[in-house]
């Protein structure tokens, strides 16, 4: 398969090319530069993004956060237009279709044989989702998985990009505790919280609970404390990233969170986050949070400093440093594309049962 023009119609599997020159003399974009392609299919595009096709230019992630809501987008439409704003030794391509033997980022729900994950080195971010049918190097939201590697499979952990353009708390707030916020689908928002006695016991200590879903998700103004609990199978929440209490942290919020691998991952200090796996265990936080001396204070400022290990520019040298090492595979490695599809599709039925009999909740 020849390189992809630039994208035209829906009936043409063609790649969006975009090309930013950076206004240094010494710079990557100055030389010819490999081209790394991320994929995302035809129907999500068209829905989501038509302005990349009809005028396929990067755009400003912190301006438009309500639209960045999906997996597709969050793992690489982003993670495109982020590395589209700093000059790299590759040049990022947004593409409806892999191109063969080129390095390619999926997210899971794409990475298929349909959008030709057998035919090129596959990077796949995995999401929340079984670990991918078939990739060459895996990424994954944290970083605990211990499952080993399969054939060629290289597993890495990168965490999730910061809530674009997030609006911290309101700091004329202070240490008053009246809302705290759930940021997340009601699919796994806790059944205690609809509870009529939970309701009654928030609204006697003056608090109330609201859900910030999607257009809301960057928007802490008005936001005390986060609860972050989750009412889904085990399996589901091991491949969970520590998003919430990133974000919370940014935000300048202490946040209240469920007995998740990923945020026990990143505990290091008590004031990381106060653990609540049950009604009775928020409303002790809550008042703790009221009650305790300075520690509203504490946590929202030992927050503020462990955010600055997860800001966008340290994610996108990990990215560069991740894309790199798949260019370097590639080059060394042979494709099979006939053999990877057998495999894709021994695997997916694999993935379907497991699936089945955890009790799986995509």
């Amino acid at each position: 398969m020849t390189e992809p023009k630039k994208y035209v119609s829906a009936s043409q599997r063609t790649a969006v090319n975009v090309t930013r020159w950076s206004e240094s003399p010494m710079s990557f974009r100055d030389c010819p530069r490999e081209k790394i392609y991320f994929v995302v299919n035809e129907k999500h595009l068209f829905k989501k993004w038509p302005e990349l096709v009809s005028d396929p230019h990067p755009f400003a992630p912190d301006e438009c956060p309500e639209r960045i809501i999906s997996g597709r987008d969050c793992w690489i439409i982003l993670t495109w237009a982020r590395l589209c704003a700093v000059d790299c030794p590759f040049e990022s391509v947004l593409s409806c279709r892999a191109v063969d033997n080129a390095v390619c980022v999926f997210h899971w729900d794409d990475a298929t044989p349909a959008q030709g994950v057998h035919r090129c080195f596959a990077v796949v971010a995995q999401a929340d989702r079984p670990r991918p049918a078939l990739s060459d190097l895996t990424v994954m939201q944290n970083g605990l998985s211990r499952e080993r590697e399969r054939e060629r499979e290289v597993r890495r952990a990168v965490p999730h990009w910061p809530q674009p353009g997030l609006i911290p708390r309101d700091p004329a707030r202070g240490d008053r505790l009246e809302t705290i916020a759930y940021f997340g689908s009601n699919q796994y928002e806790p059944q205690f919280v609809k509870a009529g006695a939970f309701q009654d016991a928030l609204r006697q200590r003056g608090v109330r609970f609201v859900n910030r879903f999607q257009g809301e998700w960057h928007d802490y103004r008005h936001v005390d404390a986060v609860l972050a609990v989750r009412d889904c199978p085990p399996v589901v929440l091991a491949t969970k990233p520590a998003s919430k209490l990133i974000n919370a942290w940014k935000a300048g919020v202490p946040a209240m969170l469920g007995p998740e691998p990923a945020y026990r991952e990143l505990r290091a200090s008590p004031l990381d986050f106060l653990e609540t796996a049950s009604a009775e265990a928020v409303l002790d936080a809550i008042d703790r949070l009221r009650q305790e001396p300075g520690l509203y204070r504490m946590m929202a400022e030992h927050g503020a400093k462990r955010a600055e290990a997860f800001d966008v520019d340290m994610l996108t040298q990990k990215w560069i440093a991740l894309l790199e090492e798949a260019r370097e595979r590639n080059r060394r490695e042979t494709l099979h594309p006939t053999m990877r599809v057998i495999r894709y599709w021994g695997n997916r039925q694999k993935i379907n049962l497991g699936k089945r009999l955890s009790g799986w909740r995509d």
